[in-house]
């Protein structure tokens, strides 16, 4: 499976709670600084994406501060966004990014 992830993008990473709901404290960014094709067994998803944390990185597109956290959390845990918080792949969750982004700034 194919995510068009490329080397060198972000990527906004969060965490679910067994009830499938966002949790603010998981949510922080991932620079993509290895991809490496059949990392993985499993079929559905095999590709592996690796931050080195031993590396330089450049800034992230935008700070999370605590605000913006409870933000994510809120507007994610929104019934429309199921999909987003119960997806295996990037590519289900990508076009929801640019709503859940917009949500987020009329609210701050």
């Amino acid at each position: 499976m194919d995510d068009s992830l490329k080397v060198g993008e972000w990527l906004l990473t969060f965490c679910v709670n067994e009830k499938s709901l966002c949790l603010k404290s998981g949510l922080e960014w991932m620079h993509i600084d290895k991809n490496i094709k059949n990392a993985f067994s499993k079929e559905y998803y095999p590709n592996g994406f690796f931050e080195l944390k031993d590396i330089q990185h450049p800034n992230p597109p935008f700070k999370i501060d605590s605000k913006f956290r409870k933000l994510f959390a809120e507007v994610v845990n929104q019934e429309k966004y199921k999909t987003v918080r119960e997806s295996d792949y990037i590519k289900n969750i990508t076009p929801f990014i640019p709503k859940i982004l917009a949500e987020i700034k009329k609210r701050y």
